[in-house]
């Protein structure tokens, strides 16, 4: 039932909102300032006062880069015309699409991840007020890492009478 920030492992929702979007390709490259000075709060990479240098999406997933992620929501919401409502509306469409607002079906009580309500730029990072249980998180790593599966999970492998003979068996289910 634990929600968290979901941090940096949010950053390939970004990454697919972004090249699905057309805000980024996967040549685009964003050089690392350091300090985001586009928003008011001036967020700053993580490895500031260093900087990425010139960065395309791959190196920015495997360097972690907040700065190129600050600008991908940056670009969701609307370069020329920045709106916080369609960024986060661009960024919820494929946190929805790898299921990360859905209660993962798990045969214990869950809570209902939610997903970031403001601030796209932080959002784009896994910062603002996302609050994402951590076995949606474990689903949502789950598929990534199988091509885009998503399951209704399972805890259990099946259930035995005190013979050993099988009651009941469970498997995760791909969803629809």
């Amino acid at each position: 039932q634990q929600k968290t920030a979901p941090g940096s492992t949010f950053k390939i929702v970004s990454s697919t909102a972004g090249l699905a979007e057309g805000a980024i390709d996967t040549g685009t490259r964003i050089t690392d300032l350091g300090i985001y000075d586009k928003v008011s709060n001036k967020p700053k990479c993580w490895i500031y006062p260093g900087s990425h240098g010139s960065i395309a999406v791959a190196e920015a997933i495997r360097d972690s880069c907040n700065y190129f992620f600050y600008e991908v929501g940056y670009r969701l919401a609307g370069s020329e015309n920045y709106n916080d409502a369609n960024g986060i509306k661009r960024l919820s469409k494929y946190a929805s699409l790898y299921g990360l607002d859905q209660k993962t079906g798990v045969e214990v009580e869950e809570s209902t991840s939610t997903l970031a309500t403001e601030f796209p730029v932080m959002a784009a990072i896994g910062q603002s007020n996302h609050n994402i249980t951590t076995i949606a998180l474990a689903r949502y790593v789950t598929a990534i890492a199988s091509s885009g599966n998503i399951y209704d999970l399972t805890l259990l492998d099946h259930v035995a009478d005190s013979n050993g003979n099988v009651i009941e068996s469970y498997r995760p289910d791909l969803k629809d």
